[in-house]
């Protein structure tokens, strides 16, 4: 295990801090960095249409799948 230290200034969009093996802080504005928060952007986009097909899903076939107690 490697001991490293945060540099808080180098947070990504969704709030956390990433390390590549070697155990160096990735910046947000270097090439991998911004890899990374295109992922993060793309995996954002993903969640926002995955739940409005749940809730289309839920709507058809009345069923709670997502376990909020609520249908749609």
């Amino acid at each position: 295990m490697v001991r490293v230290s945060i540099d808080f200034e180098l947070k990504f969009s969704n709030g956390t801090y990433v390390f590549n093996r070697q155990g160096h802080q990735i910046s947000p504005k270097s090439g991998e960095g911004k890899i990374i928060e295109g992922i993060l952007a793309k995996q954002k986009v993903t969640r926002e249409e995955n739940k409005a097909q749940r809730k289309r899903f839920e709507t058809i076939t009345n069923k709670d799948i997502d376990g909020d107690g609520k249908i749609g």
